[in-house]
């Protein structure tokens, strides 16, 4: 890294991380194209901005998505989508299990839906009420 100013990745304010996210949305080619996402990952938490743009990029449009389908609202998709960004700088995978870094983030966005729907009071997370639902929905479907 060149540019004296520049500062690490993990370290930037969770406004300028959101301006990432946001960009990402409306940017549709990542500048970085697939290129592989444990590696941008790494040079990311190392400091290098370009792999941090990369990856958010590269992951956003797919979180996205994932996101807006669970919560059907814009606005909380892309608070859940900061959020897991956050998470995924702050983590220290120790093994992966052979998983790509979309596959790993991913299951933050979903864990992040799924505590952001219980806070909402739109998800169960009540064993009694959740067998309730799979009943309901056998019966529907006989």
């Amino acid at each position: 890294m060149d540019d004296p100013s520049a500062v690490n990745a993990p370290s930037r304010p969770a406004n300028r991380l959101g301006q990432w996210a946001r960009q990402a949305l409306n940017l549709r080619a990542p500048t970085r194209a697939h290129a592989d996402g444990w590696a941008l990952w790494q040079a990311a938490c190392a400091g290098d901005q370009a792999s941090a743009t990369a990856l958010v990029h590269q992951l956003t449009p797919q979180a996205h998505g994932l996101a807006l389908q669970m919560l059907a609202r814009r606005e909380d998709a892309e608070d859940v989508v900061q959020e897991a960004f956050v998470r995924l700088w702050g983590a220290r995978p120790s093994d992966a299990h052979g998983a790509q870094l979309a596959t790993y983030f991913n299951t933050i966005v979903i864990n992040r839906c799924k505590s952001w729907l219980v806070k909402r009071r739109e998800f169960s997370v009540d064993p009694k009420g959740l067998t309730d639902v799979s009943d309901a929905r056998q019966v529907a479907n006989l």
